[in-house]
């Protein structure tokens, strides 16, 4: 699970860095909650114990966290989250599908220019023809999908 010798770190002669170990001490640095917290934050259940392993996980590599660390609310959010199986038809598990899915929300809904935010500027008539097309097209699928 080491990520070295990448384009992000190419610039340097005969050198790799380690991005997990990179990406876990930015983690702490910023004072990141454990990876605990944010699968309660995605509605996921709570880990409490080392003998109960989450659906999500291989059994050796829950082992190796249990090797590592010391309780379950110690398991950094990177190495938690990016262990995780896919979700069904992704690539990231539930962990950082929820995360990531919840930044795009919220840069969505942060940005007043985005086709489907009424606001100002001019744009609302355009969001809203936007919103009656996808409305109109969405109801003539829904007979064909029955």
């Amino acid at each position: 699970m080491y990520i070295t010798d990448t384009a992000l770190f190419s610039h340097r002669e005969n050198f790799g860095e380690d991005l997990l170990a990179l990406n876990l001490q930015r983690g702490r640095d910023h004072g990141i909650p454990g990876y605990n917290k944010f699968r309660q934050a995605c509605g996921l259940r709570a880990l409490s114990s080392w003998s109960e392993k989450p659906a999500e996980y291989d059994s050796d590599y829950w082992k190796k966290l249990k090797n590592v660390y010391e309780k379950v609310e110690d398991i950094d959010l990177f190495v938690g989250a990016i262990a995780e199986a896919p979700v069904r038809g992704g690539v990231l598990g539930p962990t950082f599908a929820c995360l990531i899915a919840e930044q795009f929300k919220r840069l969505k809904q942060g940005d007043r220019f985005f086709y489907t935010n009424i606001n100002g500027n001019g744009l609302s008539s355009v969001a809203k023809q936007v919103k009656n097309g996808l409305e109109n097209y969405e109801s003539q699928l829904k007979p064909n999908l029955t």
